[in-house]
């Protein structure tokens, strides 16, 4: 085969992109990979393939390392005015020379043997750019985005598509060099170095890196390398990606979404500091029912499942789908109306021993469906949501059917460590140990120095102020503005026509639905003044919402979900077919495996239209208002419901340990919401 793309790029290259003085680039391979024969239909979850896919044919792969801000204490001392770093804070650590791993996939042109159906020098390039996220908080090349194989989507999906592939480590070569592994945790933006002057400092350029500026820097690339390969100008940017990819491409969004044509984002994780905190609640929940009742008080798989099947019987129809199918159509109703207290032993209808629960056990499954709180009763964050009550996610935990009431999730640990700026603090079993709305006891035998920092209570509503409002024990800013993707103003998106697709499972045991609802009510407010249903139809000329009930992270779980959404997308953006619905089919662990059914755009729900299967997405309709509350009762008659958009109502940005709830930012008012949202929480794990 001829020569590819030399080892030491050409000028061209180089000065195609925008990029300090001090930068530099190095290519440590560019050869082709060999064509990949077609996959077969079959799978699940990540993997599921209704279809078969492929072939893939050979095609250009290009790795760079580029060095964004050289290296040195220049770049790294206070004062340095950076994208994303605050004054006065390190961007990088002394001596730290910030690497970013980027591999460029390219389809053949025609130089290189490529097929030419589109041009001599095209090849099969169609002009396009498709910018993948990383799973995770990155630290690896294997992308997290949407194909055929849904997460398992990488740069092939994009070379089948005629398209050029970017994907970056941002910055956290966790996995090892030029290598696709398991993606890093999120703490390697604190320095630890022994000795250096920024120790328990945060290298807020690392973090911004790992936010939005590795990926643009990806981007950037693709462009320059696909015009030195192709001769031609790309005409296409679309971004896609889920998870932490999607916590990217939700920082792409905001900082450059007038550079991109389209994006597809699934169940993102931005809002980070955030959701991760919200992680252990459960597990806050469970350590004061064992202080209460002992080990043996924590409930067995059996019982979970009994209490997953008491919630469809009372849920199923109380939605707005009107059919009894086994899916919770919106799980915000069913928290809201529905009470573990059913499956109490003795109460009418609840199950036989050993499979009903103790008042006490109902009390903390209520507790957990609620969510966080704050000593005020206020709502801090969003909960695990009913609809994921089965045993392979125990309790909202992550694919996990071991129950932890000891210590807290790594997740959380890595968010108190963010905001104390030290990797090694505290102790993670002790974290949150005097949280007041749960009474979750007195302090330990030897008092808060064993759990804490000297005379600084640990409670969980100081941990998201901190976060959000107080800064670290050592004086940074806040984390949270400089990790979250949280900023409603998409403006310059709005203005270029960008088109946006998110997609989220409302069954998601990794990253709550309810924090997209929230955003997209944002950014409704934001830009359309409101979220009355003129806004939401404004918001969704460009931007449109997609959550599918009790669909799994991603993927995958008990409901229909998309398949190659990315397509969608591009019917959108390349030929102004605005997705009225996504068609969602249930894969092989699904209730019904093969069922289909229409994924609609929020606020509206798949409502069922009373003739035909309930398997088939012909028999429903799009309509409704997921956030007006109106449901249907058990022969599926309409009823006037609560406002659930209230129950989402939590504390203003900034203010977790008070009782400011944030109405103005989601378009509601304080009366409208007076007679509608729930109790407060009290102490007492037995009160709801």
């Amino acid at each position: 085969m001829a020569a590819i793309v030399p080892h030491t790029l050409p000028g061209a290259i180089v000065q195609g992109v925008v990029t300090p003085g001090t930068s530099t680039v190095t290519v440590p391979y560019a050869s082709i990979v060999p064509a990949a024969p077609e996959q077969p239909a079959g799978g699940s979850g990540f993997n599921f393939r209704p279809t078969p896919i492929g072939p893939t044919p050979a095609f250009c792969q290009v790795a760079l390392v580029y060095y964004p801000g050289g290296e040195g204490p220049n770049n790294a001392g206070p004062g340095l005015d950076s994208p994303g770093v605050p004054r006065g804070q390190p961007a990088y650590d002394a001596g730290q020379k910030q690497a970013i791993e980027i591999v460029i996939s390219l389809p053949l042109n025609s130089a290189d043997q490529g097929p030419t159906n589109l041009g001599a020098v095209n090849g099969a390039w169609t002009g396009g750019i498709m910018t993948m996220g990383a799973p995770g908080q990155s630290g690896t090349l294997n992308p997290s985005g949407f194909g055929e194989g849904l997460d398992g989507a990488n740069s092939t999906y994009a070379i089948r598509q005629g398209f050029v592939a970017s994907i970056t480590d941002a910055g956290e070569q966790y996995a090892g060099y030029f290598t696709q592994g398991t993606p890093g945790n999120a703490n390697f933006a604190i320095v630890s170095t022994p000795n250096s002057p920024y120790r328990n400092k945060i290298a807020y350029g690392t973090v911004a890196d790992w936010i939005y500026r590795g990926t643009w820097y990806g981007r950037q690339w693709a462009d320059a390398i696909a015009k030195a390969y192709y001769g031609k100008e790309p005409k296409l940017h679309y971004y896609n990606g889920g998870s932490g990819g999607g916590n990217m491409g939700m920082g792409q969004l905001q900082h450059h979404g007038d550079d991109y044509d389209g994006f597809l984002i699934g169940a993102p994780a931005y809002r980070w500091q955030q959701f991760r905190l919200a992680d252990s609640w459960p597990a806050l929940v469970l350590r004061k029912l064992v202080q209460l009742d002992g080990a043996a008080a924590l409930p067995t798989n059996d019982q979970q499942t009994a209490l997953y099947n008491a919630i469809v019987k009372a849920c199923d129809v109380e939605g707005t789908d009107t059919v009894a199918d086994g899916i919770i159509a919106d799980p915000r109703v069913c928290t809201m109306h529905f009470t573990a207290a059913a499956n109490i032993c003795g109460v009418t209808g609840a199950p036989p021993r050993p499979l009903c629960l103790t008042a006490r056990q109902a009390a903390a499954f209520d507790r957990i469906f609620d969510g966080p709180r704050n000593s005020h009763g206020a709502r801090i964050w969003y909960p695990y949501d009913i609809s994921i009550t089965f045993p392979t996610n125990a309790l909202g935990t992550f694919q996990s059917t071991s129950y932890n009431s000891t210590t807290l999730t790594a997740s959380t640990v890595e968010v108190v460590q963010y905001d104390h700026a030290n990797a090694a603090w505290p102790a993670n079993n002790c974290l949150f140990v005097d949280q007041e709305s749960l009474e979750l006891g007195a302090t330990n035998a030897t008092g808060w120095a064993a759990c804490a920092s000297p005379g600084v209570p640990t409670t969980y509503e100081r941990e998201a102020a901190v976060g959000s409002r107080i800064g670290s024990d050592l004086g940074a800013p806040p984390i949270d503005l400089y990790t979250d993707n949280q900023d409603p103003d998409l403006k310059e998106a709005m203005k270029h026509g960008t088109k946006v697709i998110q997609l989220h499972g409302s069954a998601d045991p990794a990253i709550r639905w309810r924090h997209d609802v929230d955003y997209y009510a944002r950014v409704a407010t934001e830009l359309y003044g409101g979220t009355k249903a003129a806004d939401y139809e404004k918001l969704q000329s460009w931007y449109r919402l997609f959550v599918a009930p009790m669909t799994g992270h991603i993927g995958g779980g008990f409901g229909p979900y998309w398949y190659d959404p990315f397509v969608v997308l591009r019917n959108w953006v390349e030929h102004d077919v605005v997705p009225k619905t996504i068609l969602g089919v249930s894969d092989s662990h699904g209730l019904v495996p093969g069922r289909t059914r229409p994924i609609c755009p929020f606020p509206q729900t798949a409502i069922y239209s009373g003739f035909g299967s309930n398997n088939d997405a012909n028999s429903f309709t799009c309509g409704g208002n997921l956030q007006a509350g109106v449901i249907r009762d058990g022969s599926g008659r309409s009823i006037q419901g609560l406002p659930v958009a209230c129950n989402d109502v939590k504390t203003v940005f900034g203010q977790e340990d008070t009782a400011n709830l944030d109405f103005k930012s989601v378009g509601l008012t304080a009366s409208e919401c007076s007679e509608h949202l729930p109790p407060r929480q009290g102490d007492s794990l037995t009160r709801r």
